[in-house]
């Protein structure tokens, strides 16, 4: 079991597992090198004027992985993706996959699960970020979805206060071909790789996470899209990230079948 957290030493004993003891990942791609730290070495010197401190790497180390991708940490087998629902339930999902393991589905079935875990009317909040203060803001939601050859309509409602109702619509529609999830038409049309796509049939459990990029204040951002369905529980988050920052909430809706 792996995730974004490993680095150094670690990483390079996940990617000596892997390759001498053929060892299955399973969680999220490392942090790190598998190639070996970038410095075994390293100096302290305090500049004689300004009296900072600063670190010299001195020597790189090398390790004898023969695969690796440069730059990065070491990838895993089967990608499962710690959400806020798996944070918020006390649940590591990653344990779960290892104690009890399923076939990962198919992007043939990706439409149907899509249809599976939305259909139907909904009730909860949404929960957003205001990037003028950097506040947080909830609105009570209904969220309306219908199907069509094209893909899934979401017809939403929102309560902005008293007397101001605001309804908006979008559409969403996976490519297994492409393995992408497309959201929205026209101008507002965006597209994010679906990175996990997870459904278990059995227990009606669904996560699916996309990543993209897009544009905040000018800047260009990681997106993350995140939807899980556990019993009677639909949430569906967005994150972003500037490079080298932790993702910060954009929006998210909690909701549950309407009555």
């Amino acid at each position: 079991m792996t995730g974004p957290l490993n680095a150094s030493g670690a990483t390079r004993a996940v990617a000596q597992f892997r390759e001498n003891r053929n060892a299955e990942l399973v969680g999220e791609d490392t942090s790190g090198s598998a190639e070996g730290p970038t410095a075994g070495q390293i100096f302290l010197l305090t500049l004689p004027n300004s009296r900072l401190k600063v670190r010299i790497p001195n020597a790189w180390n090398r390790t004898n992985i023969q695969r690796w991708v440069p730059g990065k940490g070491v990838v895993v087998d089967r990608l499962v993706t710690a959400t806020l629902v798996d944070f918020t339930s006390n649940r590591d999902r990653v344990l779960d996959f290892v104690r009890k393991p399923h076939e990962a589905t198919p992007p043939a079935d990706w439409a149907a699960g899509l249809n599976a875990t939305f259909s139907g009317n909904w009730a909860g909040t949404l929960d957003y970020r205001d990037y003028g203060n950097d506040g947080r803001v909830t609105l009570p939601t209904t969220l309306a979805v219908t199907s069509d050859s094209k893909g899934i309509v979401f017809s939403w409602v929102y309560d902005d206060g008293p007397g101001k109702i605001v309804r908006s619509s979008t559409r969403w529609t996976v490519d297994p071909v492409t393995r992408t999830l497309i959201t929205g038409e026209g101008k507002s049309r965006a597209t994010q790789a679906i990175a996990e796509f997870d459904t278990i049939p059995a227990t009606g459990e669904f996560t699916m996470v996309a990543n993209g990029t897009g544009t905040e204040n000018g800047a260009e951002v990681m997106i993350r899209t995140v939807v899980t369905r556990r019993a009677n529980a639909l949430r569906i988050t967005r994150m972003s990230r500037k490079t080298g920052e932790p993702f910060l909430l954009r929006d998210s809706y909690d909701l549950t079948p309407a009555l």
